[in-house]
């Protein structure tokens, strides 16, 4: 998709620069597919962008950090404890 092919309300050089980012993640969306935290495929995308960033950008760098995929779940099984002590309060309450 072109510039002048794109919304007309926004200046042409915006939609130059929204055009070519939608095209670069659907670039992505299609070569590398779905990507989970941690995954290598995750890696593949960032590398991607890191690539595709050192054409414009002085200087590129790319952060090492840990990713934790199931950190989350550990606060389903935390609810559910607080919502069955929840219940037991509001239920002693309603006997006393």
């Amino acid at each position: 998709m072109k510039a002048e092919e794109s919304v007309k309300n926004y200046p042409s050089t915006l939609r130059m620069y929204t055009n070519y980012t939608t095209r670069e993640i659907k670039k992505v969306c299609k070569t590398i597919g779905p990507r989970g935290s941690g995954s290598k495929e995750e890696r593949a995308a960032q590398e991607h962008f890191v690539e595709e960033m050192k054409t414009g950008a002085d200087e590129v760098k790319l952060e090492e950090f840990k990713v934790s995929p199931v950190a989350f779940m550990a606060w389903v099984v935390i609810d559910g404890a607080a919502l069955l002590l929840a219940w037991r309060f509001c239920v002693c309450l309603q006997n006393f």
